[in-house]
């Protein structure tokens, strides 16, 4: 959730930074801003899994629950 988060802000700020260093300078602080948000949460949500430890991942898509009777 957080790494599709930082890469929607990296989109974002990308675009914010190439407006404003074309049309309108007023972009560039708030595009830096938001790539540099992007950068934090790309790496809290990839470091974060790691520090808490494993966990056991259950399957709740419709798919698995349907067919869950088989004891796969």
């Amino acid at each position: 959730m957080l790494i599709d988060l930082g890469f929607v802000a990296l989109a974002l700020g990308i675009i914010l930074v190439a407006l404003g260093y074309t049309i309108e300078s007023r972009c560039v602080r708030p595009g830096w801003a938001a790539i540099i948000l992007a950068i934090v949460l790309i790496f809290i949500g990839a470091v974060l899994p790691r520090i808490t430890g494993p966990h056991d991942y259950y399957d709740n898509t419709a798919e698995a629950i349907q067919y869950s009777w088989i004891g796969g």
